[in-house]
């Protein structure tokens, strides 16, 4: 069998087949053409590695979306507790951080390592998750406090101003009697951050190892 390309998510290797038949006694297969490194996200086309029934004649791809994690799939389906035709709603779902794309999303040799449209795969293949096609993202992007006692230790040296939109006064310690405590709480930083699925593109990691 040839390989054309190849993805990795998480600990599940993945390859891309080229020939249209990638499992014995199946017909009828007829995998997403990928074209990594394509000029938008539809050329590019979705990294489907879905064994669901609506979805196993087109994946194209080897592995099991969220990689290690996908065990406990595996486990609550196996005790009852989740339908192994389930699906995930990704209403609502769209980053609350914008990224827009940047030339390196384009070109094959720059990211290699994961799914560049990870993050809006609801968004940008919307249109084929409506069709019926299991197709998930690999990024998860989000907001947060971080804390840390460090930041609190550099804010009272004054080392660290608090401005109210990046750098954040913490919310009053409370009392053991649940009265607010004249301690000084310390900070917070406010920031975005992504949950990154790996998802390998196998000829690009194989060209820098020379490969």
């Amino acid at each position: 069998m040839r390989y054309r390309c190849g993805l990795r998510f998480g600990s599940e290797l993945i390859r891309l087949f080229d020939p249209p038949i990638a499992y014995p006694d199946q017909y009828g297969i007829n995998p997403f053409t990928l074209d990594w490194g394509g000029a938008d996200a539809t050329s590019r086309g979705p990294v489907v590695c879905s064994r669901l029934p609506s979805s196993i004649k087109r994946r194209n791809a080897i592995g099991a979306h969220s990689g290690s994690y996908s065990i406990y799939r595996a486990l609550s389906i196996a005790m009852g507790s989740l339908s192994p035709t389930h699906k995930p709603d990704y209403s609502m779902t769209e980053p609350p951080v914008e990224i827009p794309p940047n030339k390196a999303w384009f070109d094959k040799s720059k990211i290699v390592a994961f799914d560049p449209w990870g993050h809006l795969v609801p968004q940008v293949f919307k249109k084929e998750i409506e069709s019926g096609l299991d197709v998930r993202p690999s990024i998860a992007v989000t907001k947060a406090h971080i804390k840390l006692s460090e930041l609190d230790e550099s804010s009272r040296k004054g080392n660290l101003d608090i401005d109210g939109k990046v750098v954040l006064k913490s919310r009053p310690l409370l009392n053991p009697d649940g009265t607010e405590s004249d301690a000084d709480p310390g900070v917070e930083v406010f920031t975005s951050k992504a949950a990154v699925e790996p998802v390998w593109y196998l000829p690009g990691v194989a060209e820098r190892f020379g490969m």
